[in-house]
């Protein structure tokens, strides 16, 4: 059966001391973990088998990234100043998270018998923001 053991430390171990994080820096955190996690599970699929076995597993994470968008979306632009810290700080991993995760997409989209995991990748792959 197809598993995954992720040892996630808790986001809030990041935080800054005497910082409150805000709802913008949460929200971001949280689709940078459901992005890695959505990597490291798509980079164990090598065969139709083990893709259609993942499927329940992609379908969660799935759902999580849908409604933590829908989440962020709701919230208020934030502030220059904490826009521009988000920036600093979380450019470079969102990028680098957003790239691993589309590559391994394109690895899977190569792969023999994968229409039905890239399905359920669709409503990540089709999302419009407002």
């Amino acid at each position: 059966m197809f598993r995954v053991v992720c040892f996630l430390i808790p986001l809030s171990l990041f935080a800054q001391e005497g910082r409150q994080e805000s709802p913008h820096e949460a929200a971001l955190k949280q689709l940078l973990d459901v992005m890695d996690r959505a990597s490291m599970v798509l980079g164990l699929i090598t065969n139709s088998e083990n893709g259609n076995e993942a499927r329940p597993e992609i379908k969660k994470f799935v759902e999580e990234f849908v409604k933590v968008r829908k989440a962020s979306e709701s919230l208020p632009p934030p502030k220059k100043e904490l826009k521009d810290m988000l920036a600093k700080e979380y450019k470079t991993k969102v990028e680098l998270s957003t790239k691993k995760f589309l590559a391994e997409i394109e690895r899977i989209r190569r792969l023999a018998g994968m229409k039905g995991v890239l399905e359920e990748l669709r409503p990540i792959l089709d999302y419009k923001t407002k």
